[in-house]
């Protein structure tokens, strides 16, 4: 069975980059999903926030210790530590676990995996209010981390001549399977737009520079067998 995660790479071709002067690439990130759902998921996060300590703008951190289904599904979770203590983040923290959502759906966990106690610490900052890692939705965090992305200068020397000549943009989507040494494998480009320009020669160029660690983060999970990883690389005109 394959294992798909989505990732989202942006390259920002700027003249000067184009001329050697490096410019780095924003980093990867789950793909979009509307606004209104967006926002109604951030409330739902947030209103785990210890209310007093979110109206004093007090940021903190708890540590928790889980199991899980094999699903992903946070279970018997106990707390590690919290800090500062008497603001209600332990609490917290443990609330989320028991409200945590399931994993992608393609991703399930060996019974011993999932029978593995895992340390999650879960951050509050108040301002702006944010909460990380998402426990309620922890398929956007079931993705690899990045150990190392194209920077700057390769992405401006895989940008293709002829498009940057033309002052044209472009985008190429690639598929690659994920090498148990942190490399991309087997790539192929499923998308190209505009075609003819070689966007998709320069997405190709690029996934030789890209490594990923070994487990996902910030769960701290396996990656998955078979897994594929599809990216879409953006190469904007340069101005």
């Amino acid at each position: 069975m394959k294992h798909i995660v989505w990732l989202v790479v942006a390259g920002a071709i700027a003249p000067r980059a184009l001329a050697g002067s490096p410019v780095e690439p924003p980093p990867p990130a789950p793909p979009g999903v509307d606004a209104a759902s967006a926002a109604a998921e951030e409330a739902k996060l947030l209103s785990f926030y210890p209310p007093d300590a979110l109206s004093h703008g007090i940021d903190g951190s708890a540590t928790i210790r889980c199991q899980s289904s094999q699903r992903g599904a946070l279970r018997n979770c106990t707390l590690v530590g919290e800090r500062p203590t008497s603001h209600g983040f332990g609490a917290a923290a443990l609330s989320l676990g028991l409200a945590s959502g399931e994993l992608n759906p393609l991703h399930v966990l060996t019974p011993e995996e999932a029978a593995q106690f895992r340390t999650i610490t879960v951050s509050f900052v108040a301002a702006p209010a944010r909460i990380t890692p998402d426990l309620l939705n922890p398929a956007k965090e079931d993705m690899p981390s990045w150990a190392r992305r194209p920077n700057g200068a390769e992405y401006a020397s895989a940008f293709p001549y002829a498009a940057a000549v033309r002052g044209v943009s472009g985008k190429a989507v690639v598929r690659c399977g994920a090498g148990h040494d942190g490399r991309l494998t087997g790539c192929e480009v499923i998308e190209e737009t505009p075609s003819g320009l070689g966007f998709g020669a320069a997405a190709m160029e690029l996934t030789h520079f890209f490594r990923f660690s070994e487990r996902s983060k910030p769960l701290d999970l396996p990656l998955p067998d078979g897994l594929k990883i599809t990216i879409p690389i953006l190469f904007p005109a340069p101005r």
